[in-house]
């Protein structure tokens, strides 16, 4: 029972450190991107973003304009 309480905790250890080298991966992949593509999604909040479609970071807010032409396309 012990053992199997340090391999979990090792095995969540393990991930966690799988996460933040993923996060930090993205990170450097999105500072590199020159985010030449860009669309606006919205969020879980629905909440309207431009975001670049190579790399997913959310960029900014769009102008009430720029929302107004996007929900005139949708």
């Amino acid at each position: 029972m012990i053992a199997d309480i340090a391999l979990m905790e090792n095995e969540a250890q393990k991930i966690q450190a799988e996460i933040t080298a993923k996060k930090k991966q993205l990170e450097k992949l999105q500072k590199d991107c020159e985010h030449k593509s860009q669309v606006i999604k919205m969020d879980q909040t629905n909440s309207a973003m431009w975001e670049c479609s190579q790399c997913s970071l959310r960029l900014r807010y769009p102008t009430p304009g720029e929302i107004q032409k996007w929900m005139n396309k949708q």
